[in-house]
């Protein structure tokens, strides 16, 4: 859909998902006429579809493509198939104090050096998009005074899973009308 209307192709999109993965060359050739484009897919993995099946095994010389994946069955299929990979490592100490000051320095905010320290030694803030959003949950959190109870209750998580149950719960709570 976002291919038709940005290159203004003006051709029926399928509605069938088997159309649409069948059809998804024929609108990568069509784009890639006139101009270079990068086509970004996030957590790849994540779709709800035979591994890698619906992507084409080459793509137009002006069409780049980035995905994204955690390890596991779709980045092996994407080793198989050459593409060049890029592994992000997990975060260290330095790493999270920098982030920790420079995105809440964004929004004129900053943390006491003892909930800075806790947050940097909780080992899930080494992954970044889970840092990311802890920063996020802290930086719109109402309650200055409740914010220490807040990252102990937080850094007790022992799972991603468990970490974004615990932000759920709060919204929920928050939410609840």
């Amino acid at each position: 859909k976002e291919l038709n209307l940005h290159f203004a192709l003006n051709k029926t999109i399928p509605t069938d998902l088997k159309d649409m993965i069948e059809s998804l060359p024929y609108f990568l050739a069509e784009t890639a006429r006139d101009q270079q484009w990068i086509l970004i897919i996030d957590a790849v993995n994540q779709l709800n579809y035979d591994v890698l099946s619906w992507l084409p095994e080459s793509f137009p010389e002006s069409v780049h493509v980035i995905l994204s994946t955690t390890p596991g069955l779709t980045y092996e299929q994407l080793k198989k198939r050459n593409w060049t990979t890029l592994e992000l490592p997990l975060l260290d100490e330095t790493q999270k104090e920098g982030l920790i000051r420079e995105y809440l320095s964004q929004y004129s905010k900053h943390l006491q050096p003892s909930l800075e320290a806790a947050i940097v030694k909780f080992e899930l803030s080494s992954n970044a998009l889970l840092l990311r959003t802890l920063l996020d949950e802290l930086r719109i959190f109402g309650l200055h005074e409740g914010l220490p109870a807040q990252v102990r209750t937080i850094i007790k998580a022992k799972s991603a899973e468990a970490f974004f149950n615990l932000i759920l719960k709060r919204l929920d709570i928050e939410y609840d009308d």
